[in-house]
């Protein structure tokens, strides 16, 4: 699901809020911004399948490291999959996201 332009400068926002102290990459050691991929992803269960979890796609500008991060419980998007906006948690209409 692809998150619209005009709402990733909230979601920028609300990140940045929850990361109180950014910390140097694990990896190489940067402390540049993680980039926010503008796409929410999932990552299923393992065997069956049945369970899918919404994750927000962050990298290291530098080396790629990646963190997810739970859409679900950021408020981005509900337990019925629909994208919330960042700062008022109301419902983003679908035809909105394209």
């Amino acid at each position: 699901m692809r998150i619209p332009d005009a709402f990733l400068p909230a979601l920028r926002k609300k990140l940045h809020e929850k990361m109180k102290h950014p910390k140097a990459c694990p990896i190489c050691d940067a402390t540049s911004p993680l980039a926010l991929n503008s796409r929410i992803f999932t990552m299923s269960e393992y065997g069956d399948g049945d369970h899918t979890f919404p994750l927000l796609v962050l990298a290291c500008e530098t080396c790629g490291h990646t963190k997810f991060l739970s859409a679900v419980m950021l408020n981005i998007i509900n337990l019925e999959g629909a994208l919330l906006h960042p700062e008022t948690g109301k419902r983003i209409p679908r035809w909105e996201t394209k």
